[in-house]
């Protein structure tokens, strides 16, 4: 009877100790699936700190690329003023690539851009005209040139292709057909 009696409660124990073995595992378990949904909370909260670093880096930067874009208009629109049509083109391209979206810098870009070149072009056409009046060929070269460049009309390109054929034979032929190409697109 002892021995059954011990035996008894050597069974009750062993199913103590399974119960506190279950109990104990069961609280490790929900502890660690507490831990993974706190762990994972905090990965949610750090990604959306991240992300809001993020975009307030990105709108401080757009604010300063439209503050940057904004002087070089005011620049631009100074130069142009002053009739360096060279230094405003310059200024709206700068303008136009701090502030990418503005389409009205863009087109004021291309149309200072155009003015600026055919300044330049007439006005080396101009000091080409000099030189040859003066019957300095060899100097009014790099100017008809200058201006084929700057400005390629089928006037200025004809010239340059005149004055280099001496010198540069296939030169002066690209400039032939260049004019012939500008006399048939006006």
């Amino acid at each position: 009877r002892d021995f059954c009696l011990s035996r008894g409660l050597g069974d009750v124990y062993k199913r103590q100790i399974e119960d506190d073995a279950r109990a104990q595992l069961q609280v490790e378990t929900e502890a660690a699936e507490a831990r993974e949904v706190r762990e994972a909370a905090a990965a949610v909260r750090r990604e959306e700190r991240t992300r809001g670093r993020a975009e307030r880096q990105r709108v401080a930067l757009q604010e300063k690329m439209q503050v940057e874009a904004g002087a070089m208009l005011q620049a631009a629109e100074a130069a142009e003023k002053d009739g360096n049509l060279a230094k405003a083109a310059n200024l709206y391209l700068l303008a136009t690539r701090a502030d990418p979206r503005n389409e009205e810098l863009a087109k004021k870009w291309g149309a200072v851009r155009t003015a600026a070149r055919e300044q330049r072009g007439a006005a080396a056409y101009a000091r080409a005209q000099q030189r040859l009046d003066l019957g300095q060929t060899a100097d009014a070269l790099p100017w008809l040139l200058e201006a084929a460049d700057a400005m390629p009309t089928a006037e200025h390109l004809a010239h340059a292709a005149f004055f280099v054929r001496q010198s540069d034979p296939s030169a002066a032929r690209d400039l032939a057909m260049r004019a012939l190409e500008a006399l048939r697109t006006t």
